[in-house]
């Protein structure tokens, strides 16, 4: 099949920029008009490293109403997903508060709290399988293993077995309150997953989820029980293609 190139696209330049958060990197677009462009093969073609621009995923946002944002992801395979957390924490450095991320399924609010900016997050539930390998669901489907120690050389296999069980499920191994990820539409492991981070915080009770990467994912919950996310996020760099 052939590959969608942008001289075949059209002749309009479309800029994007490239920021990261937790060491997840994402190519962002504010032109709506380029979705119908982004085909599968394209999409998986800029997210593919030393051939792209390289990303674990790629995103389109832009304004609908005052304050209000019109959101859509992409994983690096081109898979759609309705939520990705270290995404979102890029999009709270580019926004500021008091902004409404609206995504295909679920709103995320933008607030400022103590000088940080924080997401708001849908409801998350989590429910065990078997002993110490828990299931939980916020919008995307997360299996976390809490049987195994993180320097375990096996993770990856593991991982796989569990993936061919839940194929549809970002793969997490946890200890105390660190987590290594291997995340679907990447399939292979990640430096970070901020869902998976809000899935660990909301089965552990921790505040405070590090990642392979180093970096810290925070949650709060509000008087009304809702979870709320920061993470420091990071611009890399510009471009046009």
């Amino acid at each position: 099949m052939a590959l969608s190139t942008r001289s075949s696209l059209t002749l309009k330049n479309y800029s994007f920029r490239k920021f990261q958060a937790a060491g997840n990197d994402f190519i962002f677009f504010t032109d709506p008009e380029i979705l119908p462009l982004l085909t599968p093969e394209y999409i998986r073609h800029l997210c593919r490293r030393k051939f792209g621009i390289g990303a674990d995923g790629l995103s389109v946002f832009y304004p609908v109403a005052p304050h209000v944002i019109k959101w859509v992801f992409f994983n690096s395979d081109a898979t759609p997903a309705p939520i990705c957390g270290n995404a979102l924490k890029c999009l709270a450095l580019i926004l500021g508060e008091d902004c409404l991320i609206e995504g295909p399924l679920f709103s995320f609010p933008i607030q400022e709290k103590d000088g940080r900016l924080w997401i708001g997050l849908p409801p998350v539930t989590v429910r065990p399988l078997e002993e110490g390998l828990y299931h939980a669901a916020l919008l995307n489907t997360h299996i976390i293993d809490i049987t195994r120690t993180l320097c375990d050389p096996q993770l990856p296999a593991f991982a796989s077995r569990l993936k061919k069980r839940y194929p549809d499920a970002n793969i997490h191994f946890a200890e105390n309150n660190c987590l290594r990820s291997f995340e679907r539409g990447v399939e292979e492991e990640t430096l970070a997953c901020g869902s998976g981070a809000a899935a660990l915080a909301t089965l552990s009770g921790h505040k405070e989820i590090v990642h392979k990467s180093g970096s810290i994912t925070s949650f709060q919950s509000d008087h009304a029980g809702n979870l709320w996310m920061h993470g420091d996020a990071e611009h890399i760099f510009d471009g046009t293609l």
